[in-house]
Protein backbone atom coordinates (compact mmCIF):
# COMPACT_ATOMS: atom_id res chain seq x y z
CA UNK A 1 0.00 0.00 0.00
CA UNK A 2 1.39 3.59 -0.95
CA UNK A 3 0.42 6.89 0.88
CA UNK A 4 -1.74 8.87 -0.99
CA UNK A 5 -3.75 12.31 0.25
CA UNK A 6 -2.94 11.22 3.74
CA UNK A 7 -4.31 7.72 3.87
CA UNK A 8 -3.33 4.32 2.62
CA UNK A 9 -4.56 3.09 -0.42
CA UNK A 10 -3.72 -0.19 -1.81
CA UNK A 11 -2.34 -1.57 -5.48
CA UNK A 12 -6.57 -1.52 -7.18
CA UNK A 13 -8.94 -0.32 -5.72
CA UNK A 14 -12.47 1.65 -5.69
CA UNK A 15 -12.23 5.23 -6.65
CA UNK A 16 -15.62 6.09 -4.33
CA UNK A 17 -14.43 4.43 -1.19
CA UNK A 18 -10.35 3.49 -1.87
CA UNK A 19 -11.52 -0.01 -1.27
CA UNK A 20 -9.03 -2.94 -2.32
CA UNK A 21 -10.46 -4.46 -5.54
CA UNK A 22 -9.21 -7.80 -6.26
CA UNK A 23 -7.27 -8.14 -9.42
CA UNK A 24 -8.98 -10.62 -11.18
CA UNK A 25 -12.44 -8.94 -10.51
CA UNK A 26 -11.12 -5.52 -11.72
CA UNK A 27 -9.97 -7.18 -15.14
CA UNK A 28 -13.34 -8.75 -15.14
CA UNK A 29 -15.24 -5.09 -14.86
CA UNK A 30 -12.55 -3.60 -17.54
CA UNK A 31 -13.15 -6.24 -19.96
CA UNK A 32 -16.40 -5.50 -20.06
CA UNK A 33 -16.40 -2.23 -19.83
CA UNK A 34 -13.69 -1.78 -22.47
CA UNK A 35 -15.82 -4.38 -24.95
CA UNK A 36 -18.77 -1.53 -25.37
CA UNK A 37 -15.58 1.40 -25.86
CA UNK A 38 -14.03 -0.96 -28.26
CA UNK A 39 -17.80 -1.45 -29.83
CA UNK A 40 -18.83 2.36 -30.10
CA UNK A 41 -15.41 2.88 -31.70
CA UNK A 42 -15.84 0.96 -34.42
CA UNK A 43 -19.01 1.92 -35.13
CA UNK A 44 -17.24 5.60 -36.04
CA UNK A 45 -15.36 5.09 -39.34
CA UNK A 46 -11.78 5.58 -39.05
CA UNK A 47 -12.42 5.92 -35.71
CA UNK A 48 -9.10 3.57 -33.65
CA UNK A 49 -8.41 4.28 -29.59
CA UNK A 50 -4.68 3.73 -28.15
CA UNK A 51 -4.29 1.01 -25.75
CA UNK A 52 -3.56 4.21 -23.14
CA UNK A 53 -6.58 5.68 -24.18
CA UNK A 54 -8.59 2.56 -23.32
CA UNK A 55 -7.04 1.62 -20.24
CA UNK A 56 -7.70 5.50 -19.04
CA UNK A 57 -11.28 5.28 -20.23
CA UNK A 58 -11.87 1.58 -18.69
CA UNK A 59 -11.15 2.45 -15.18
CA UNK A 60 -12.68 6.30 -15.53
CA UNK A 61 -16.13 4.11 -16.44
CA UNK A 62 -15.28 1.32 -14.09
CA UNK A 63 -14.10 3.44 -10.96
CA UNK A 64 -11.64 1.00 -10.27
CA UNK A 65 -8.06 2.18 -11.03
CA UNK A 66 -4.69 0.24 -10.32
CA UNK A 67 -1.33 1.50 -9.84
CA UNK A 68 0.11 -1.32 -11.75
CA UNK A 69 1.52 -0.20 -15.28
CA UNK A 70 -0.81 -0.33 -18.26
CA UNK A 71 1.07 -2.69 -20.31
CA UNK A 72 0.87 -5.14 -17.19
CA UNK A 73 -2.44 -5.80 -17.87
CA UNK A 74 -4.21 -4.39 -20.53
CA UNK A 75 -2.95 -7.51 -22.53
CA UNK A 76 -5.30 -9.69 -19.97
CA UNK A 77 -8.22 -7.76 -20.46
CA UNK A 78 -8.19 -7.53 -24.06
CA UNK A 79 -7.82 -11.67 -24.34
CA UNK A 80 -11.18 -11.70 -22.21
CA UNK A 81 -12.62 -9.55 -24.66
CA UNK A 82 -11.59 -11.97 -27.68
CA UNK A 83 -12.92 -14.81 -25.97
CA UNK A 84 -16.34 -13.03 -25.32
CA UNK A 85 -16.52 -11.82 -29.20
CA UNK A 86 -15.79 -15.73 -29.89
CA UNK A 87 -18.45 -16.90 -27.62
CA UNK A 88 -20.74 -14.75 -29.21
Amino acid sequence: MTARAGTLTPGTWRVSDGSAVAFAVAREAWALAAREILVRTARSYHAYITYGELAEEVQQVTGIRTRSQMRNWIGAVLGMVADDCRLR
